[in-house]
């Protein structure tokens, strides 16, 4: 796959999709892009819309994050789509897998379902199903991993501008 899986592609994705409204999904991971059957209504649901995202477009669509991410990210509570596809993405990641598939399509009114399928280094494919505790773990886990990154990012800041300030 050309277009690399990353967390921040994938949160990238679902942040558009929520832009969009849509709440029922497919997401299929193709050589070198993203292909999304969804629908506006919760699972179950028909899927009348197809979207498709290549490298260009995921670019673009990290641009426009950045430039609103304070804004939307004061408004949302702590469970959204992108936080969860964005966990994902870092669960198969430890995996050293690939992903091929994300969906909720199973879902219920009252139970969240997401179906994961992906193939490891060996070639096998491998289907997970998460239910809500465990995309809940993934999101807290992804939050911490986040924050211990931007800690490391500060502290670094930190003491290079003390430093530059004695000079």
């Amino acid at each position: 796959m050309s277009l690399s899986l990353t967390s921040e592609v994938l949160r990238s994705i679902g942040e558009n999709l929520e832009l969009r409204g849509i709440k029922t999904f497919i997401i299929r991971c193709e050589d070198d892009s993203f292909a999304v059957d969804g629908g506006y209504q919760s699972p179950p649901a028909p899927m009348p819309v197809s979207l498709y995202y290549s490298a260009n477009d995921i670019r673009e669509l990290e641009r426009k994050a950045r430039e609103r991410n304070d804004y939307l990210s004061a408004t949302r509570s702590f469970i959204y789509l992108p936080e969860i596809l964005s966990s994902i993405a870092s669960y198969v990641q430890d995996k050293e897998a690939s992903l091929l598939t994300i969906s909720n399509i199973e879902s219920t009114e009252a139970i969240s379902v997401i179906d994961i399928e992906y193939q490891t280094l060996d070639g096998d494919r491998i289907t997970d199903r998460l239910m809500n505790s465990t995309v809940y773990e993934l999101c807290v886990r992804e939050h911490k991993r986040r924050a211990r990154r931007q800690k490391l990012t500060d502290d670094r800041l930190t003491r290079f501008t003390s430093l530059q300030a004695r000079f």
